[in-house]
């Protein structure tokens, strides 16, 4: 067994399935990628039952009739909140495994011919980030997290590429445990989106200064893009080429 692992999360209902075709075919290819370097690979296809009962939990809290103000707008796809939080499953199945580093991608990453070299992991927690230009300010991952943490933010994470290892001076399953991360939905619907509560608890128990940015494009992962690109998107195997 590699001591290295790939997650990836492919989650689309049914009726997405047919538009977004291609991502789910990208999707399925990279165990067969991961396979040809040498790594071991978890696609997760279905929500887990305990992120499906968290999120129905806490959806009467924050849900309002049609006829009343919505509070939540995300709660207009709540399978993508389901998705979006899985992320946090994640990290607990890796400290749960054998495993002694990981990388997690979204589905929306096309791998490349570029070899995957886990030996350039060093220890610690990667993720990329984003600056905080005036329009950032306003979302959730930012704007809530100062709100809560009463501090402001030069950038915050993204979580679309994670690289964990074990060794870690933190252990992020106990950081990022249930518990934690469900009071902080009761405490604010914007919580149950996962970059921002996992933003808020980064820097508000001061964890984020040990957390490495990922400031290079990742070389054996493109981003694909956003709706519009997704659905445009043809997938031709260029890793394989």
């Amino acid at each position: 067994m590699s001591k290295n692992i790939i997650y990836c999360i492919c989650s689309y209902l049914e009726k997405q399935q047919i538009e977004l075709k291609n991502i789910i075919k990208n999707a399925n290819d990279i165990p067969i990628w991961a396979n040809k370097n040498n790594i071991d690979c978890e696609l997760i296809t279905k929500i887990p039952s305990n992120i499906d009962d968290m999120v129905e939990s806490i959806k009467d809290k924050w849900w309002d009739p049609p006829s009343t103000k919505n509070k939540v707008k995300f709660f207009r796809n709540i399978h993508k909140l389901k998705a979006w939080n899985t992320k946090y499953e994640v990290i607990h199945r890796f400290y749960n495994s054998n495993y002694e580093k990981m990388i997690y991608v979204d589905c929306d990453f096309l791998p490349t011919y570029h070899k995957i070299d886990f030996n350039k992991i060093y220890t610690g927690y990667y993720m990329h980030t984003r600056s905080r230009p005036l329009w950032e300010k306003m979302k959730p991952p930012i704007s809530t997290v100062e709100k809560h943490s009463k501090q402001k933010l030069k950038y915050r994470y993204i979580a679309g590429i994670m690289y964990l290892t074990k060794d870690f001076k933190h252990n992020m399953k106990n950081i990022f445990n249930y518990d934690k991360i469900y009071k902080l939905w009761e405490i604010d619907s914007d919580f149950i989106r996962e970059e921002t509560s996992l933003n808020y608890i980064l820097f508000n128990e001061n964890i984020a200064q040990d957390v490495t940015s990922i400031t290079k494009q990742t070389k054996f992962l493109k981003h694909i893009g956003g709706k519009t690109k997704k659905t445009e998107f043809i997938y031709n195997q260029e890793w394989k080429l």
